[in-house]
């Protein structure tokens, strides 16, 4: 045995070993078994209980499946994976169809946008010619201004006139000595009248005025009366339907010789038929206005003794029921919060090129009992005791007649747009307000 080489004198070095030997810790190799060249004993090198066989089978089965697969057999596990396969296709094909019909979507979205965009730039070129027309007007007619404003100013003028009437019209004088009223036929029972229309006689007229609550009406009612005929200037009304459509009033803010020429000639074109339309005719006035506003602004001297003229007027036969100290008072009052107010309210209408009138109503006659009675109409008028009648006009029973007791304030008509159209429609924008006969009678 060569000690070097570990081998005994066995040529093929296979150690024998004594059974009675244990002093060796080296396992003795099997017969044609072999060490690896990694230094690890092959599987055939595994003693009795080695396992290499089913390795060995189980390596052979994969290989086989392997084989099969390539050769187009799906095998048991294939054909899970090929059902796999073609529902991943099927999902996928509808996927990429559900993306074609959104795509086509987005492109639908996309031509409504371009057109919307095109109908915005189209409405925004309009409006900007449309704004620029409306400047040049401005700048030529004075500011137009909407119906909000206009009905906020009137009403400011209604409350001026309810507010002096209470300070000065609140104590309970004797009725006979509290007006000085002529109620005979030539005297002040017409103009009475138009604000009380069951007044009779001075005897009717005494016994109204016992009631405090009345007699501020009435009072009401009479500086309404003589504002609306003072400061305002009322043309006829396109559509005559009501007796107090006719011309009224004068624009007292003008100088006196102007002032005739002026509503001469708006006479003149107004029933010149088919040669001046509505629309030229509010065209000219507007126009016509708006520059003498401009030459004659503000109120004039001679528009300021007019004004204190016409209250002194108005204030005759009234003033006696207000104390002897206070009657001065009550009077620059009336001129500085009622008379002035509705003069620039005046010129404000008169530069519109809407036609607005300011007018004070009459109650129709109805036969009641043998007699004719005032009939409320509440296109125009609105009941101040009915807590209904706040809203719009047409919400009563056409059966329920209603007697009108005392017209109390003027009511405010609107004609034409603010663009110069629509002249043949008349609107009553604010109502006149009326008390009622407490009993009404059903038909």
């Amino acid at each position: 045995m060569n000690p070097d080489l570990g081998y005994g004198s066995d040529p093929y070095g296979v150690r024998h070993v004594s059974p009675d030997d244990h002093s060796s810790t080296t396992r003795p190799r099997e017969h044609g078994a072999h060490r690896s060249p990694y230094g690890r004993d092959s599987v055939y090198d595994q003693g009795s209980n080695s396992k290499g066989p089913n390795v060995l089978r189980k390596a052979w089965v994969n290989s086989g499946a392997k084989i099969s697969k390539a050769k187009g057999d799906p095998g048991p596990e294939g054909g899970a994976t090929h059902g796999t396969q073609q529902r991943l296709e099927q999902d996928l094909h509808e996927l990429k169809q559900l993306r074609k019909t959104q795509d086509q979507q987005i492109e639908d979205l996309k031509a409504i946008l371009r057109e919307n965009d095109d109908k915005f730039n189209k409405l925004k070129r309009r409006n900007e010619k449309l704004q620029a027309q409306i400047d040049n007007d401005e700048s030529t007619l004075g500011r137009q201004q909407p119906d909000e404003v206009v009905l906020s100013q009137f009403r400011s003028l209604v409350g001026s006139i309810k507010n002096w009437t209470a300070k000065w019209f609140s104590g309970s004088p004797p009725c006979d000595v509290g007006f000085d009223f002529d109620c005979s036929i030539d005297g002040d029972l017409m103009t009475i009248q138009s604000i009380l229309p069951y007044i009779k006689n001075q005897e009717d007229f005494a016994n109204f005025l016992a009631d405090s609550r009345k007699r501020r009406g009435f009072v009401r009612g009479w500086i309404g009366l003589h504002v609306t005929k003072d400061v305002f200037r009322t043309l006829p009304a396109a559509v005559n339907l009501y007796p107090f459509a006719q011309e009224l009033g004068s624009d007292i803010w003008i100088p006196t010789m102007l002032r005739s020429h002026v509503d001469n000639i708006e006479l003149a074109l107004l029933n010149s038929g088919d040669s001046a339309t509505l629309n030229e005719f509010n065209q000219w006035r507007s126009l016509t206005m708006s520059l003498l506003s401009k030459k004659y602004p503000g109120v004039s001297e001679e528009a300021t003794n007019l004004l204190e003229e016409r209250v002194g007027h108005a204030l005759r036969p009234i003033l006696s029921a207000v104390p002897m100290a206070d009657m001065e008072h009550a009077k620059q009052k009336l001129i500085e919060n009622v008379y002035k107010p509705a003069l620039e309210l005046s010129q404000l209408l008169r530069r519109q090129r809407a036609l607005w009138s300011v007018r004070f109503p009459y109650a129709n006659s109805q036969s009641r009992n043998g007699s004719n009675t005032p009939v409320f109409n509440e296109v125009f008028m609105k009941d101040t005791d009915d807590v209904e009648d706040e809203g719009e006009p047409g919400h009563h029973d056409v059966r329920t007649l209603k007697w009108v007791d005392i017209v109390v304030t003027p009511l405010l008509y609107k004609s034409g747009t603010i663009d110069g159209k629509q002249y043949d429609v008349e609107n009553v924008v604010e109502r006149a307000e009326v008390f009622c006969v407490p009993s009404n009678q059903q038909y």
